[in-house]
């Protein structure tokens, strides 16, 4: 019978193959191929196991939370402020301002002491108004005890007229002593030849609505002028009814409490003698 050509084996024992393909056995290899051959299937390395999947990286998880912190925040926004423009708030972008008028900039919260050295070093930030309230801050994590601690190792104060976000009745009551606040910190800018920084959480509100303010009461604008003016520059939906409301305050010298029934042009300007008494009431509270 004739044999094909000789192939090798798993312990490399001579295999013959005959025609047609079956195997027919072969002489056993000596004893000392035997052996070699043993040791060489005891030493071979077993084939690698499957890991498993990798869990998802923390910073995946951290952005999704961040992602749904800042939908939560602006849908309640919106609702609340009554907006049908998609103003929105994204606190993984860091700070977002404009210069609304020479050396007063509006913008979004520090979000640490490293932004707080950014405004100071990179854009000339010589004070700060910071409209929030403690909550604010503590509901995006923020540490205003390390913002303040190095804004004073950079020789930058911090004012602090707190109002409630969302709240037109905040605004209205705190709206002249935030005003006032901007004055000083414009003033004391202005002496430094820098720049003051006004800040809610996202500078769509309360900040916007304090530059109108000022921009009303102490720089010559009508309502509605200084209210296109800020609005323009940066895309924003502040509460104009809140600073007529104050306006009526301070022109009255106590609340008034029929502003509710007046209509929407009342205390959108002022003459001369009512704004000098307005900037009066203002520097006082």
């Amino acid at each position: 019978m004739a044999s094909l050509p000789r192939c090798v084996g798993s312990l490399g024992a001579p295999v013959t193959r005959q025609a047609g393909g079956r195997a027919a056995a072969a002489a056993p290899l000596p004893p000392r191929q035997q052996q070699r051959a043993t040791r060489r299937r005891r030493t071979a390395s077993p084939p690698p196991a499957r890991l498993p999947a990798p869990p998802r990286s923390q910073p995946v998880r951290v952005a999704e939370a961040e992602t749904a912190l800042d939908d939560t925040y602006n849908e309640q926004m919106a609702r609340q402020m009554g907006w049908s423009e998609p103003f929105s708030y994204h606190f993984n972008r860091g700070l977002y301002f404009h210069e609304v008028w020479p050396r007063l900039l509006c913008g979004t919260q520090p979000r640490s002491p490293a932004e707080v050295e950014e405004l100071v070093r990179r854009h000339g930030v010589a004070a700060m108004v910071n409209l929030q309230q403690d909550k604010d801050m503590q509901h995006w994590g923020v540490d205003y005890g390390a913002n303040a601690a190095r804004a004073a190792e950079l020789g930058v104060g911090i004012r602090r007229p707190s109002i409630i976000d969302f709240s037109p009745d905040s605004l209205r009551h705190q709206l002249p002593r935030a005003v006032r606040d901007v004055v000083e910190a414009m003033e004391e800018a202005e002496a430094r030849g820098g720049r003051v920084y006004v800040h809610c959480t996202a500078g769509l509100g309360r900040a916007p609505a304090v530059c109108i303010a000022y921009l009303y009461w102490f720089q010559q604008f009508d309502l509605d002028d200084a209210y296109a003016r800020v609005t323009q520059i940066r895309p924003c939906g502040p509460r104009r009814d809140s600073i007529r409301a104050a306006t009526a305050d301070l022109m009255m010298g106590r609340e008034d409490l029929d502003f509710d029934r007046r209509p929407g042009h009342a205390f959108a300007s002022m003459n001369d003698q009512d704004r000098e008494a307005v900037r009066a009431r203002v520097r006082r509270a």
